[in-house]
């Protein structure tokens, strides 16, 4: 007959908990790389994007990515990256902030006279009549 050691027993029961542990503390170190990665240009296009196509733009600076661009973001969600000094990205920058702006007016002016209109109605309530009693 066979006789098992308790010390053994411990090891065992030890073994899947010691190994869960060393692959948890190993997670926060995977994640954290992969979430500090920036989105970065490599490579720069040669062709002008088509400046009714772009709808949004941010600035790459070099450092943590290889190169300076900017890149543009067009209405299919796909990202190009451009020479920030070409004169035809500096007018589709440009053209990005007028459309921000004027968005952000309309939006401003209709809020404005919707809150006008509803002002008015709380001023000019008029009681209905009472209905006629039915006997």
């Amino acid at each position: 007959m066979l006789t098992t050691n308790p010390r053994m027993r411990i090891s065992v029961a030890a073994a899947p908990v010691l190994l869960l542990l060393s692959a948890a503390s190993w997670m926060p170190l995977v994640s954290a790389t992969s979430r500090s990665a920036p989105d970065c240009c490599l490579k720069i296009l040669k062709k002008q994007l088509p400046k009714n196509r772009i709808v949004d733009y941010r600035e790459q600076r070099a450092g943590p990515c290889p190169v300076n661009a900017i890149q543009f973001q067009t209405k299919k969600e796909k990202w190009g990256c451009a020479n920030p000094e070409s004169p035809w990205v500096k007018a589709a920058m440009r053209m990005v902030e007028d459309r921000k702006k004027a968005k952000a007016t309309n939006k401003a002016s209709s809020a404005k006279s919707k809150k006008g209109r509803q002002g008015r109605k709380g001023r000019r309530r008029r009681l209905r009549p009472a209905p006629p009693r039915r006997n």
